[in-house]
């Protein structure tokens, strides 16, 4: 009578298979999850600059705009938070806006995005690295 089934060395053989396949595919995976959160990250500062320097536009008012987890103000001076419209955001940071130059630093749990006032890009860098520091 022939016995049906797999042997203990196929079984072996199909998981070294899986093993070697997840160790190729996790890393990448892992790769794609950080540089989508870094996009994301990038994109809100950039929109964070965008607000504010569109109520500069609007109300006049130009300075150093400090955001501190959904809270603004401008040279002390405290913002309403509904007409920056960025109540919802965790970010800390700065928005500086002088004389037609801008420059800024926003700060995430794992990045900060500096845009100096002579650039138009973001720059992202790792908190806690020299370049982040110098910006603060």
């Amino acid at each position: 009578m022939k016995k049906k089934g797999f042997t203990l060395i196929e079984l072996l053989a199909i998981i070294v298979v899986i093993g070697i396949v997840a160790l190729i595919a996790i890393p990448n995976v892992l790769n794609v999850i950080e540089n989508s959160q870094k996009k994301a990250f990038l994109l809100d500062s950039r929109n964070i600059f965008n607000i504010v320097n569109q109520y500069v536009t609007d109300s006049g008012i130009s300075g150093r705009f400090t955001i501190n987890n959904g809270k603004a103000s401008v040279d002390g001076m405290e913002i309403p938070t509904s007409d920056l419209k960025i109540e919802k955001t965790q970010y800390t940071g700065y928005v500086e806006i002088i004389d037609n130059s801008f420059s800024s630093a926003i700060y995430g749990d794992r990045w900060c995005a500096v845009r100096n006032a002579n650039d138009n890009e973001y720059h992202l860098f790792e908190l806690n690295t020299d370049e982040c520091n110098d910006a603060r």
